[in-house]
Order: C-alpha cells, then sequence, then structure tokens
C-alpha cells in the first residue's frame, strides 16, 4: 500500500517544530512518504489585519500549489494532510480543490484524512470532508474560541479541546506540553 502525508506548516510553526516535527515521524515510521511544505514571502504584522490575512490565505495556496502539483495522488492509496495554523487553510483549501478537478473526470479523494492543528475560521470555507480532526486550545488568541468549535461541529469533524493551550497548543508548564504532545500524537493515529 502506498501511502503519503503532507506537513503544511504556519506562519512561523514550521515543521520543525514540535507538534509537526512529530507528527512527521509518526507517519514516516508507519511507512509513509512525507513532504514537508515550506512557506514564505508573508507580508509582516499578520494577526488582527485583515488585508493581510487575505494576502497570506493567497500565498499558501500559491505555494501549496506550486509544491503539490507535482505529486500525481492518483498513485496512493492513503492520503494524510497534517496542518497547523494558516496551513490549516491550504490543506482544506488544497483537498477541495483537488476534489473539483477530479469531479469533472472521475470519482473524487475519498481516502484524504486531515488532522487540523490550530485551525484559523477561513479554513471551514473549504472544509469538504468529515474525514479528519481538530485540535484547539482554550487560550489561541489567533481564533475565537467559541467560533472554532461551533464551525468544527458544523464541519461535523472530531475535535481535541485542550484547556488553558494556546496556538502552539502550549501551556505555561513544561510537564503539561509534553503530556499534550503524546496525547496529539496518540489520537491522530485513528488517521494513519
Amino acid at each position: 500500500m502506498k501511502k503519503i502525508a503532507v506537513l503544511f506548516p504556519g506562519i512561523g510553526y514550521h515543521c520543525d517544530k514540535p507538534l509537526l516535527y512529530f507528527a512527521g515521524k509518526f507517519f514516516k515510521e508507519a511507512g509513509y512518504e512525507v513532504v514537508q511544505l515550506k512557506f514564505s514571502g508573508f507580508p509582516i504584522n499578520v494577526k488582527g489585519n485583515e488585508e493581510k490575512m487575505k494576502q497570506s490565505f493567497e500565498i499558501v495556496k500559491k505555494q501549496t500549489m506550486e509544491t503539490l502539483n507535482i505529486i500525481n495522488f492518483d498513485a496512493y492509496d492513503k492520503i494524510v494532510f497534517v496542518s497547523k495554523s494558516i496551513g490549516t487553510v491550504a490543506a482544506a483549501w488544497y483537498e477541495k480543490t483537488l476534489n473539483k478537478n477530479k469531479q469533472q473526470n472521475e470519482k473524487t479523494y475519498t481516502h484524504i484524512s486531515q488532522i487540523y492543528m490550530t485551525p484559523l475560521a477561513e479554513t471551514y470555507k473549504y472544509v469538504t470532508s468529515e474525514n479528519g480532526i481538530i485540535f484547539t486550545g482554550t487560550k489561541d488568541p489567533w481564533v475565537e474560541h467559541e467560533e472554532i468549535l461551533r464551525l468544527t461541529k458544523e464541519a461535523k469533524l472530531d475535535k481535541v479541546v485542550i484547556e488553558e493551550a494556546n496556538h502552539s497548543l502550549e501551556t505555561k508548564d513544561v510537564l503539561k506540553n509534553i503530556e499534550i504532545l503524546s496525547e496529539v500524537v496518540k489520537k491522530i493515529e485513528k488517521y494513519r
């Protein structure tokens, strides 16, 4: 069985940071080919600036398309997109784009699983599959927590809410952060 996991980073949360680093290792250990995206060229001071956020969404979509269009996803039996923050927008958008292009010819990619870590509200505009899970923290300053819970429920995605966790799914307690990381990796096993 041929399997691929694609890691979609955030603006400042790259694939070498704990959540994506260990998710990547976890999938590699299970025999997946792992592809790490790298995004660049973002405007500065994005948070809270609607225009800069829109620019950033377009940047990740464009760079995702440029990087992933060389991959023949038809060759894979199992596809997993693991994404963080603005990368969740790119992951959901790319799955929707793949399926839109595929529908013109044949059946859609029903074997894509989505793992959204600290998704943004924008992500839910593109969510097309119920085969996924979100991880969110109650102290994430990038989102309205109740809005994310409502959107997740409407999208019928599994969810893990981490109390007191910020946008990196971390708290002020280092040992608690290690427990959170372990919990996240255990929860994504279902999608492996």
